[in-house]
């Protein structure tokens, strides 16, 4: 059975970002993560909160993680319960799925910085929450949320 949860937050982010970068977890604010059974399969890190914006970086361990309980909360907890103005999303140029799986979110990118990725250039989107479509749909866990 998968779950969403919130914590032991450090887990979490430091399983995000060993799957991103393979290695340094930054400072987090909150993170979430998808468990099934036991194993973590999926997490959201939020980072570089400043009342109006926070930075959130996505990973998954496996195919066939997405459900629509976790993506709800992902975009819940920055726009419903924390209130920021935008979501922003910092990848490397040369990453495809990252890119790709940004805009399948909604993610607008707003800039390149050139030679400052990873790999390539640093690509720099964003969301706000009249842009988000996440928190509309239907999900077993919204429904619990408005009960």
């Amino acid at each position: 059975m998968r779950l969403v949860v919130t914590e032991p937050k450090e887990r979490i982010a430091e399983w995000v970002f060993r799957n991103i970068h393979g290695g340094t977890t930054p400072s987090v604010d909150a993170a979430i993560g998808l468990v099934d059974g036991n194993d973590l399969i999926a997490g959201v890190a939020f980072t570089d909160y400043n009342g109006r914006s926070i930075g959130m970086h996505v990973a998954a361990g496996k195919k066939n993680w997405l459900s629509k309980d976790f993506l709800w909360a992902a975009f819940f907890y920055p726009f419903i319960q924390v209130g920021v103005k935008k979501i922003l999303f910092q990848m490397d140029s040369l990453n495809s799925d990252a890119l790709a799986f940004n805009a399948r979110l909604g993610g607008v990118v707003e800039h390149i910085i050139k030679d400052a990725g990873k790999n390539g250039d640093m690509v720099i989107s964003s969301m706000t929450k009249e842009q988000c479509k996440w928190l509309h749909i239907d999900c077993a866990l919204k429904r619990a949320m408005e009960e």
